[in-house]
């Protein structure tokens, strides 16, 4: 199974999983904080091109949600 496979059958939805991998990946190359990750995702990664969603439009608070489904 792939992680958003994964993800999914823990009930995540799509939004949730596109953040929850966000922050799993940003965390990975860069290290830091829900903001920091957020700023990355946005303005320094092509992982959005890669998966197909617009991480410019994702909200800060997204991350932390993910990260508290994640927790």
């Amino acid at each position: 199974m792939q992680l958003d496979e994964e993800l999914q059958a823990l009930g995540f939805n799509r939004k949730q999983i596109n953040a929850a991998i966000g922050n799993i990946i940003g965390r990975m190359v860069q290290p830091g904080s829900e903001l920091s990750t957020h700023q990355w995702l946005q303005e320094k990664s092509a992982l959005g091109e890669f998966l197909k969603y617009d991480y410019a439009q994702q909200s800060l608070f997204a991350l932390y949600r993910a990260s508290d489904l994640l927790w």
